[in-house]
């Protein structure tokens, strides 16, 4: 036997502990996994799809490279050179230039548009992923575009705020892994940031550079727009990356024989298209736009800037013939209209990668869009809240309470949203919820305005029906007190819906929520602080009701006064706890909710999914637990009085009704603010984008149908242009088209 058991331990115990993990996450094993899934990010948007796949992938020549020690303000780093200039040995890679700038690198790349810095910024990255995946001690390269940073921000909470919206690094553990210095930073797009704020970004990353001397960071900019600064980077290192030579056109141009014939005898007789073909992007874009073309095709009269647009022009052409064949999504004139809209507001709003979770309706371009975003919103919550309340206040036999239930609550909680929901500009990812004074105080007023408008259709409705003869003269006295009732009844109402408005996002943002898990700890801290506000709550509500009780004895008499206090002494006990237990299970569901760990970003909208998943989780399980102990509550207070005053009820036909009542509405307003109202506005601005012929309704296959074009680049969960200076012609091409200005 002792053996047979020996043996049982030795399956079950190993089992057991299998099973536990399962809610138990060692944190050693989450920084690892959160590591690998951070790798392979980075890899995966940058290195696969956007290196890879670049414009000149199969045809990366070797930059050339020189120091520039006036482009930053420190610069003890040297690098034994061929000659006597700064350039650069010919075949040295970017990380062994970074690599021999020594602890706490940080390095300025320079050149001109066009020229290859992101490539040489990739190339690094590249390397750097490699030894990263090698040994667990190296920080893990992260590859970011400035043009989203603005003066609000920090560059350390700018880090967070990318680092969730790129990477889906859950918001509460972003900050951690930048004040950690367990990252490297790789800061592309300095020159796209907003001309006026260029110097402050400077500022901002010295120090940020001050602050944390061991964060190795790199930095990209075009040579003109950074040496326009008066504030230079206090970086250890700055190269420039150096036009391609005659010599490395004419060889690429040979590799592909009589096919690139005409543009090499344009190149002789035009010296201004021979100098954009000194950058690897428009050599590559020459190559794909007048491939079998003759001369003639391709000579354009004008300035550099009218050969350029003639280029862009021939390769989207080009493209667009390249897929003629394919059965396309969408028609020509269409993609050329939302493409270029969408560059647009990439620019003036920083959005770079362009990610779906967070486009804003300040991209709208008119008011009146603007004012039918925000009705269409409002109507859909008001919607979603009429069914609930209307289904739950129809399970009540009573045709009096449910009209009380329906009209006041419903009306009340959806007022307070209303109001503070009417200066609501920008959607962006979820934020941590704090209080907000303001909020709570037109939350509460909008709640007790819908009390007091139900109290008083109630009495006028008591009111029309003594006058009509359809009830007793008594029942006036129910309609002259309906308004105080209101209040009364508003009351709750009003300081729940000054709870939900009160516990809001700082900047009253739609937001999408982090991918959620479980977590004991919190789940046990949140029971306690639930339960204990119940309790609280408890009390106040017996308060209540004796208040309650005062102004119903000319009605009822001083017998019905004396049951209600003699009820409210005897259950006080009963009551806090089974009050503190309501309050504390849901706390407890919703304190247990974690988002510590990084998920794969498999496809666009996935953090749309994920406050998708985070409503339907949260609308079930707090609805489920409130209906549970809610139904329980009623049930054993109908027993209660039942037993006090020898009348007759079912306590288990009133606490089913009250289960089925209240848990769908508690697990609605807190599916709601857990992902729904993120899931409701999103769309609402998508329909509005789409009614306008903005965007199109089917939002990823057209942009997906972009990728195949090789307009676009697919980076994570987000989206970027083959390069910026195509964003520029396609923005451009918005301006001049004249359905532009009707919209």
């Amino acid at each position: 036997m002792r053996g047979i058991a020996t043996s049982l331990s030795g399956i079950t115990t190993p089992l057991s502990k299998r099973f536990f993990n399962i809610f138990k996450s060692d944190s050693e094993t989450l920084e690892h996994r959160n590591r690998r899934i951070l790798l392979g990010h980075v890899e995966n948007a940058w290195i696969k799809g956007v290196l890879d796949a670049s414009l000149h992938g199969a045809a990366l020549l070797d930059l050339g490279k020189k120091q520039n020690p006036e482009a930053v303000t420190q610069y003890p780093w040297t690098i034994k050179k061929e000659s006597t200039d700064e350039t650069l040995p010919a075949g040295i890679s970017i990380l062994e230039i970074f690599d021999s700038i020594g602890m706490g690198r940080s390095l300025l790349i320079l050149g001109a548009p066009g020229s290859g810095k992101t490539t040489v910024l990739l190339e690094l990255a590249r390397g750097l992923i490699a030894r990263a995946r090698e040994d667990v001690t190296q920080p893990i390269p992260m590859v970011l575009n400035l043009a989203s940073w603005t003066e609000k921000f920090s560059l350390a909470d700018w880090l967070a705020q990318e680092l969730n919206n790129l990477y889906s690094v859950p918001r509460k553990t972003a900050p951690d892994w930048v004040k950690g210095d367990k990252l490297l930073l790789l800061l592309d797009g300095l020159d796209e940031v907003r001309q006026e704020s260029r110097a402050k970004c400077v500022e901002a990353i010295n120090a940020f550079r001050k602050e944390h001397g061991l964060t190795s960071l790199a930095v990209c900019s075009r040579s003109q727009d950074y040496a326009d600064l008066k504030a230079k980077l206090s970086f250890e290192g700055a190269i420039e990356v150096q036009p391609l030579t005659q010599g490395q056109i004419t060889e690429f141009f040979n590799r592909f024989g009589n096919e690139l014939a005409g543009i090499k005898q344009v190149l002789e007789k035009d010296s201004a298209l021979r100098e954009m073909a000194e950058t690897p992007l428009f050599l590559s874009i020459m190559v794909l736009a007048y491939r079998d073309k003759q001369d003639e095709e391709i000579l354009v009269s004008g300035d550099q800037k009218t050969r350029r647009k003639h280029l862009f022009n021939a390769y989207i052409e080009r493209m667009f013939k390249r897929l003629r064949k394919i059965n396309v999504p969408s028609r020509k004139q269409d993609v050329l209209r939302w493409l270029s809209w969408l560059a647009g507001k990439m620019i003036v709003h920083n959005q770079v990668p362009y990610v779906l979770e967070t486009m804003q309706p300040i991209w709208l371009d008119k008011k009146k869009q603007v004012l039918r975003y925000r009705l269409i919103y409002i109507l859909l919550i008001g919607i979603v809240i009429g069914l609930i309340f209307g289904l739950t206040s129809g399970l009540y036999p009573d045709p009096y309470f449910a009209l009380v239930f329906g009209e006041w609550f419903g009306l009340s909680v959806w007022l307070s949203i209303i109001l503070t929901s009417i200066k609501r500009q920008e959607v962006s990812s979820f934020e941590p919820v704090s209080w907000d004074w303001n909020n709570a105080r037109k939350g509460f007023l909008g709640a007790l305005l819908g009390g007091l408008l139900g109290g008083l259709l109630m009495g006028l409705y008591y009111v029309y029906e003594v006058l009509t003869g359809g009830s007793p003269l008594e029942d006036l006295l129910w309609g002259f007190s309906a308004l105080p009732l209101g209040l009364i009844y508003g009351l709750p109402a009003g300081l729940l819906g000054g709870l939900l408005a009160g516990l809001n996002s700082k900047k009253q943002e739609i937001s999408t929520v982090d991918a959620i898990s479980w977590n004991w700890n919190n789940a046990r801290n949140a029971f306690i602080g639930g339960f204990m506000g119940g309790a609280i709550l408890s009390i106040l509500s017996m308060i209540l009701s004796v208040i309650l009780s005062l102004l119903t004895d000319e009605i009822f008499g001083e017998q019905f006064l004396v049951m209600i206090l003699g009820i409210i002494c005897g259950g006080l006990v009963v009551s806090t706890t089974a009050f503190g237990l309501f309050f504390g299970l849901i706390a407890w569901l919703l304190g247990g909710l974690s988002a510590q760990q990084i998920n794969q970003i498999t496809y666009p909208g996935q953090m749309l999914v994920f406050s998708a998943k985070s409503f339907l989780y949260t609308f079930l399980g707090s609805g489920l637990i409130s209906g549970l102990i809610s139904g329980l509550i009623v049930g054993l207070f109908t027993a209660f009085i039942s037993w006090a005053s020898d009348e007759p009820s079912n306590g288990l036909v009133a606490g089913f009704v009250a289960g089925l009542s209240v848990g769908p509405i508690v697990g609605l307003f807190v599916g709601l603010y857990y992902g729904g109202f993120a899931i409701i506005q999103h769309y609402s601005l998508r329909f509005i984008l789409a009614r306008n012929n903005l965007l199109p309704w089917r939002l990823v296959p057209f942009l997906n149908h972009c990728v195949d074009l090789i307009f676009l680049r697919r980076v994570g969960g987000g989206y970027i242009f083959v390069h910026r200076l195509l964003m520029e012609h396609f923005a451009e091409m918005y301006a001049e088209t004249p359905t532009s200005k009707g919209n």
